[in-house]
């Protein structure tokens, strides 16, 4: 099982690395990029400095600080592909180490799909900031974006539907009959409780007023 703390620390340090990585290619860019420059003044002096031989010299003259240099945009081009990729890196795992504290503001808020007239969403903050659309969404595409609006924002209707899905959850939670709690975490009003299985790490985060203790042996912590 691994606590809140070990997760933060895991992003963290994916960050760091990837934030390292970074600079050592953008280090790699500026020396790639210098030799570059360093082939083309080559190649226009030798022409320069040869320009009374044949154009058979000339050319031969052309092609030997060319090749390189064509062999060096291609792995300039990747350098920034590589960077690129560290970034996001750096990036996404940052993200996710602020929406363990709670902020998500990097995070899309769905607010255009803001409707007080619908029947849970506006009173449940399903959409808009610090919604619950906002604590999962991590899609990057419009299609993405409103397919997981509408997972949210359509309820289940047929009773047949209802029927089967509280059946899932009541055999998921009967799973966990029996199990360890792992920890159990106030923050903000917030308790995530951490239960431990023999294949899985269940995390459940519910809101509360009673504090640590009251949890514990509400739920029969040892």
């Amino acid at each position: 099982m691994e606590s809140i703390e070990k997760i933060k620390s895991t992003y963290s340090r994916i960050a760091e690395e990837a934030q390292q990585e970074s600079n050592k290619i953008q280090q790699a860019i500026y020396h790639t990029g210098s030799l570059r420059l360093l082939l083309f003044v080559a190649g226009i002096a030798g022409i320069i400095y040869f320009r009374e031989e044949s154009w058979t010299i000339l050319a031969g003259i052309a092609l030997v600080p060319l090749l390189p240099f064509i062999l060096l945009i291609k792995y300039h081009n990747n350098l920034f592909r590589r960077k690129d990729y560290q970034e996001k890196r750096a990036e996404v795992n940052r993200q996710e180490l602020a929406a363990l504290d709670y902020d998500t503001s990097c995070f899309d808020a769905g607010e255009e799909f803001v409707d007080p007239a619908h029947l849970y969403a506006y009173d449940l903050d399903v959409f808009g900031t610090h919604s619950l659309f906002q604590y999962v969404n991590r899609t990057c595409t419009e299609p993405g974006k409103r397919l997981l609006a509408n997972w949210l924002g359509q309820h289940l209707e047929k009773k047949e539907d209802i029927l089967i899905a509280a059946e899932d959850q009541a055999a998921k939670l009967k799973e966990l009959e029996g199990c360890e709690i792992y920890s159990i975490e106030q923050e903000k009003g917030v308790y995530t409780v951490s239960i431990d299985t023999e294949d899985h790490t269940f995390m459940i985060k519910v809101s509360g007023s009673a504090d640590a203790e009251e949890w514990d042996r509400f739920l029969s912590k040892d």
